[in-house]
């Protein structure tokens, strides 16, 4: 008796964990993909409320895992994605996850959208990743990604560099934009990033799209202002220190000629006011 052919789901599904099975040199491994679901055991981790998902894949070896990614649409611009999750992973306990180095801070390439790394309170459990990438013609790609060798192999630690350096972050220039002319410098009480930028985009909408990011690190913005080409913002950084930042983006060079540039300031709080009236 001839043996019915498979249905076509499950057909693909077979066939999508072969394509995706990677041999391993630490022995025989396993993939398990999943259509609109994640894989049993994982469901716990915070999800993107206002994403769709579309799909994962678990990779284990034994019953251990590996690495598990889940696919999400979301109609919402990457940076909305970024502030709306990294608040929700932060109310329920999950703090930043950086491997130890130098961080990368200033003004960084978007190649790859925004995103971010977490793990529990704890320090148990694997590391959990988001990214959020634009597309040309489709809602925000998602892609949320949990790794246990990253965990097992680095342990979170403050990221290295100079004192001051490491309150820096890195911010992402708009989809589709390129940076020119990248530069950081400073000391331990005074860091600054620049770059330049060549877009159609106004000083004002450039300037809203790098102080979101901020936002997403816990500054609080001050003040601000936009004139006639230039945007700028005062802020004040998270934190004990009394460190603060200002954020402008000028648009007096050319056309489409946009510079930018990010500075943090330390106050020196051991100047007290001078008393004019005597003891």
């Amino acid at each position: 008796m001839a043996q019915r052919p498979e249905p076509r789901f499950e057909a693909l599904t077979r066939l999508a964990e072969r394509l995706l099975h990677h041999p391993y040199p630490q022995g025989p491994t396993h993939v398990e993909v999943g259509v609109e679901s994640l894989p049993r055991g994982v469901a716990d981790i915070p999800l993107p409320g206002a994403a769709r998902l579309l799909g994962s894949v678990l990779h284990s070896r034994g019953p251990r895992p590996i690495a598990m990614e889940a696919v999400f649409d979301d109609d919402r611009s990457p940076d909305d994605v970024m502030v709306s999750y990294t608040a929700e992973v932060k109310s329920l306990g999950w703090r930043d996850f950086e491997a130890g180095g130098p961080m990368r801070g200033g003004f960084v390439s978007s190649e790859w959208g925004s995103g971010g790394s977490f793990r529990r309170p704890d320090g148990d459990g694997p590391v959990l990743m988001i990214s959020a990438v634009s597309t040309p013609t489709g809602p925000t790609d998602v892609r949320l990604r949990l790794d246990w060798q990253l965990a097992r192999r680095m342990p979170a630690g403050a990221p290295g560099g100079p004192p001051g350096m490491d309150k820096l972050p890195p911010l992402h220039p708009p989809a589709g934009v390129s940076l020119l002319d990248q530069n950081v410098s400073g000391s331990d009480r005074v860091w600054s990033a620049a770059a330049t930028v060549r877009t159609d985009q106004t000083v004002a909408e450039l300037e809203a799209h790098f102080a979101a990011q901020l936002l997403r690190e816990h500054w609080t913005r001050v003040g601000g202002a936009d004139q006639a080409g230039v945007s700028w913002s005062t802020w004040q950084l998270p934190g004990d220190d009394s460190w603060r930042g200002l954020l402008a983006v000028l648009g007096v060079f050319g056309p489409a000629e946009r510079y930018l540039t990010l500075r943090i300031d330390l106050e020196d709080t051991d100047e007290l006011p001078v008393s004019l009236s005597g003891p």
